[in-house]
């Protein structure tokens, strides 16, 4: 299994608000991206709380599940809503996108909320695997706009899903199988908006490219946004028994896990 990891401030940003984390060990796989919402008060400040209480969770669970990802969600959703006060508008509350997803064995489940993704390059076909929450989506999946013009554009930074929304929070809950060769990318809307599908395939299928050459290839393209890529090579990952094996490394010095 060969993993790389890369994360870039955005061209219009001062300080990145992307949080990523991966955890390899001999019986599992995790990785997660979290972008703090921009325009809300503390948008670093979720992503890095997110974390930190998904690998808590995840911490304590054996089997690495998809009931104890969706649990691992959860309690990343009651961290970053005791952020803020009731009360706070909405507006102004600390939010998260969240994409987190746990391989054991040939079995890949993911949990998702937002507009980060997660992508799955099988010989030379890449596919999408999460969903897109946000209000532009909804509209052209509904026909009310269509897709490329000005108002998607407008209303693509919209969420209708983060962590740290009011009330509870739906993720996206799926699992998928993985063969060895397969390569999976979890990355913010920085990576993905800034390349269109057909550019991110052609690099995606290029042998020896990294997490670094999607994140440069963004920021290239005139990418704005902050980008942050996960990429890892499948090979056989054995089931998960526990995660006190694992070893940690994370963009932000402040997410740990127990």
């Amino acid at each position: 299994m060969n993993l790389t990891a890369a994360s870039r401030t955005g061209l219009s940003r001062e300080a990145s608000e992307d949080r990523w984390v991966a955890v390899t060990g001999d019986h599992a796989l995790v990785l997660a991206v979290a972008d703090g919402m921009g325009g809300t008060l503390g948008g670093g400040e979720a992503a890095t709380a997110a974390l930190a209480a998904l690998l808590d969770r995840l911490d304590r669970s054996a089997p690495l599940t998809l009931d104890a990802l969706r649990d691992a969600v959860g309690a990343a959703h009651q961290r970053v809503r005791a952020l803020a006060p009731d009360g706070v508008p909405v507006a102004l509350r600390a939010g998260t996108t969240l994409t987190a997803a746990v391989a054991t064995g040939p079995r890949l489940h993911l949990a998702h909320i937002g507009d980060s993704s997660c992508w799955l390059l099988r010989r030379g076909r890449l596919r999408r695997l999460t969903e897109v929450h946000t209000h532009a989506a909804a509209l052209v999946a509904a026909g009310a706009v269509e897709r490329g013009s000005a108002a998607e554009r407008r209303l693509g930074g919209l969420l209708t899903r983060f962590l740290g929304m009011p009330g509870a929070v739906g993720a996206q809950l799926l699992t998928v199988r993985v063969r060895a060769g397969d390569r999976v990318l979890v990355a913010t809307d920085g990576v993905t908006g800034a390349l269109p599908v057909p550019a991110l395939a052609e690099l995606l299928s290029r042998p020896g490219v990294g997490a670094a050459e999607l994140v440069r290839a963004a920021v290239d393209a005139g990418g704005r946004d902050d980008a942050t890529a996960l990429l890892v090579d499948m090979d056989t990952v054995a089931a998960c028994r526990s995660t006190s094996d694992t070893r940690y490394a994370c963009e932000a010095a402040e997410v740990r896990a127990r």
